[in-house]
């Protein structure tokens, strides 16, 4: 099964955009100016423990769709 040409460039740019995430969002330049930008739109964030599921719940609260 072929992929199509557009899914393929669009997976390209992420991974090109994502590839290095980590260093990233730990270059100076990046991170500063990032963690201003989230702590005006973030103001709290609950991380619960379902252990039926085994699994973590985040929930992100604040002003992110404003």
């Amino acid at each position: 099964m072929r992929s199509h040409p557009l899914r393929s460039r669009c997976q390209r740019t992420f991974l090109r955009s994502t590839g290095d995430l980590v260093g990233t969002l730990t270059d100076d330049a990046v991170a500063g100016p990032a963690a201003d930008e989230l702590h005006m739109l973030i103001d709290t964030v609950v991380v619960t423990w379902d252990a039926e599921e085994r699994i973590h719940w985040l929930e992100v609260q604040g002003k992110l769709l404003e």
